[in-house]
């Protein structure tokens, strides 16, 4: 039950769907009140998008809850309702949401391209310790304003946290903007530990056998990606 409980806090959408049906099950029962739970559940878990407004609507009606704000307004983002999900996002800040902040700046980085609004919910989220605003702050100055200071600046702050993208996003910074081998490595392990495999997808070229037996020390689930990379170095043989 505690691992849902910290699955749902986190907003790890993507891990909800691992969890046994018979456990979410006895987690609906057990916590029947936690309207905002039951509603994050049925969102990304059955994807059964009635229920989920429902519950959500419970949480927001009885407990003022900003998170199931954020989450309807995600909804309505991904559904392209844009005046639904302004709607929510903009109730949630004034709760000081962080996350409404960040998926606000994400809209208009994405799509307005209204890059002066994108800046200051960013910059709230930021203020709130926000590192998905931080990682996407860094990608903007990156590949879009091209100010590489400031792009390195945002990610080595939301890295700080323990972002993974944001390890992504250096390792390409220093491959490519600086030409640092060693440290395009160093961000693209850290990435890989954190359970990120983009960027040992993308530069395994430029990772030795040595890197790659680090990569195997870390002992991630993903065997599959590991036995792609080191598909690239015949001389090793996963047993």
């Amino acid at each position: 039950m505690e691992r849902i409980n910290n699955i749902i806090r986190n907003f790890s959408k993507n891990k909800i769907i691992n969890i046994p049906k018979y456990i979410i099950r006895n987690y609906i029962k057990k916590y029947s009140n936690n309207y905002y739970a039951i509603g994050f559940i049925y969102q990304f878990y059955y994807e059964n998008f009635n229920k989920m407004k429902h519950y959500y609507l419970l949480a927001i009606e009885l407990n003022n809850s900003s998170d199931a704000m954020t989450n309807l307004g995600f909804y309505y983002h991904l559904k392209q309702n844009i005046a639904l999900m302004s709607q929510y996002y903009l109730h949630a800040i004034k709760l000081q949401n962080s996350r409404a902040m960040y998926y606000l700046g994400l809209y208009h980085l994405k799509h307005s391209k209204n890059y002066n609004v994108m800046h200051y919910y960013y910059l709230k989220a930021i203020e709130l310790g926000n590192s998905d605003a931080m990682f996407s702050l860094a990608f903007y100055y990156h590949f879009i304003e091209r100010n590489c200071e400031l792009a390195k600046t945002y990610y080595l702050k939301s890295v700080k946290l323990g972002n993974s993208d944001a390890m992504h996003g250096l390792a390409t910074y220093y491959l490519y903007n600086e030409n640092n081998i060693n440290l395009m490595k160093l961000y693209c392990l850290k990435a890989f530990k954190f359970g990120n495999t983009k960027s040992v997808i993308y530069y395994h070229t430029r990772l030795t056998y040595d890197d790659i037996t680090k990569i195997i020390k870390y002992k991630l689930n993903n065997i599959i990606n590991i036995r792609n990379i080191c598909m690239h170095y015949k001389k090793y043989i996963i047993y």
